[in-house]
């Protein structure tokens, strides 16, 4: 098959990064994701660097991994686009409320532009995202 429904992963145990220092804010989206199709967060696995570490690493827990859709092919997996819904990966710009610096007022306006003239913030239909990722698409100050 080419997708997975996320229902279809319903008891299920998944891996996201959970332990890993790294990438606490992907394993806090899938989290949200998670809790709301009832998968289980795969328990944290020692730190993987490069291919064939994070292949033996994988291969030891037995785990599904959720990763990002342009995660690179790795021998002997296959990957597979979640649907409906299709979860979203938001990325943000953070900066000290209150600081004005023109490289980050650039930096904004271009973001702005771009995502006016893309669509970058309008949200697909059949897709899913956290309720804390949707108000701070539609509170953007």
């Amino acid at each position: 098959r080419e997708t997975v429904a996320l229902a279809e992963l319903s008891g299920e145990t998944v891996y996201a990064g959970a332990g890993n220092e790294r990438t606490r804010e992907w394993t806090d989206l899938a989290a949200s994701l998670f809790a709301a199709w009832d998968i289980v967060m795969a328990p944290p696995v020692p730190l993987a660097v490069g291919v064939a570490e994070f292949q033996r690493v994988m291969e030891k827990g037995g785990h599904p991994v959720l990763a990002v859709v342009d995660f690179p092919p790795l021998p002997g997996t296959v990957l597979r686009p979640l649907v409906d819904p299709i979860p979203l990966s938001p990325v943000s710009l953070v900066w000290r409320k209150g600081l004005r610096h023109p490289g980050v007022d650039a930096l904004r306006n271009a973001t702005d532009q771009l995502a006016l003239a893309e669509g970058w913030l309008v949200r697909p239909s059949g897709s899913w995202l956290p309720a804390s990722d949707l108000s701070l698409m539609r509170n953007r100050s």
